[in-house]
């Protein structure tokens, strides 16, 4: 048996139950072995005493959605007037760094989520070659989202999709550490997001996917029409737009199931919620 620590505060927030006052939690070898009040755990646990004295002691937070390696480009980018702006803002700043500055940015992201209270976050990698060292770096538990981008349909959806799964089963075998991350419908084709979603069915993995983020990604889908259907029309198929809101084109691609996240999901057409919820879909809502 691994030694017991005793962890006393003035209150305990199990968040399943109401808080506790002067409450205390017993952990041994990482694992939770009682929750309770402090007379409770004393008289059924003994072990060391570490006194937080006149605080609230809860579960450490999880950071759902994530993108470490861009840490650095806070504060970087001007407010856009559009989010196509924004976009190419992002682009043009990611152009300019290095792959260490990536480094540095992940980890500077990581301690920033330790010193917030988190312990566990699930990270979009679009620098693999970070990964897994990255990893050993920080006490997180990080579980990483390879992402995929890819504006032409054929062959290469299916080359994306098998690179990915090849260089990430080299990783370490750490059991749900991993995924896909197909960005977005605006920057995927059908075809990519059905290898994925086959992908992660055969290796029990989860998708994380950015779906209905803004009102120009809602115009484009649904009305072949907006500021993102226009700066993309000539770099991607848009074949796919004009047939219904972004929700019902990952419908349509077999995409929707309980391993996906989707993140975001601001701009919702009618019956959308109840299209992601029959599909037992996870939302991650980031409004901004």
């Amino acid at each position: 048996m691994p030694p017991v620590t005793l962890l006393r505060a003035r209150f305990v927030l199990p968040i399943v139950r109401p808080p506790i006052e002067n409450g205390a939690v017993a952990v041994a070898g990482g694992r939770l072995l009682a929750v309770g009040s402090w007379s409770e755990v004393r008289r059924g646990t003994s072990g060391a005493v570490v006194d937080l004295g006149d605080s609230v002691l809860l579960p450490g937070l999880v950071n759902a959605h994530c993108h470490l390696e861009y840490t650095e480009l806070a504060g970087k980018i001007h407010p856009p007037r559009n989010f196509v702006e924004w976009i190419e803002a992002i682009v043009a700043r990611k152009a300019q760094m290095a792959l260490d500055d990536f480094r540095r940015s992940w980890q500077q992201g990581a301690a920033m989520l330790l010193r917030s209270g988190t312990t566990t976050v699930a990270d979009i990698a679009a620098f693999p070659e970070l990964l897994p060292d990255a990893w050993s770096g920080t006490p997180l538990r990080v579980i990483s989202f390879r992402e995929l981008i890819l504006l032409k349909s054929g062959p290469p959806a299916t080359h994306a999709v098998r690179t990915a799964i090849q260089e990430m089963k080299t990783w370490p075998k750490v059991k749900g550490r991993i995924g896909l991350s197909p960005h977005a419908p605006y920057t995927t084709t059908a075809e990519l997001l059905r290898q994925a979603a086959r992908a992660a069915r055969v290796n029990h993995w989860r998708l994380v996917t950015h779906v209905a983020e803004s009102e120009p990604e809602f115009e484009m889908f649904m009305y072949r029409q907006g500021p993102l259907y226009d700066w993309l029309k000539n770099q991607r198929d848009m074949a796919d737009c004009g047939q219904g809101s972004p929700v019902q084109h990952l419908a349509r691609c077999g995409y929707l199931s309980h391993r996906l996240l989707a993140v975001h999901a601001n701009y919702l057409g009618l019956g959308d919620a109840a299209t992601l919820g029959r599909q037992h879909v996870s939302v991650v809502h980031c409004p901004r």
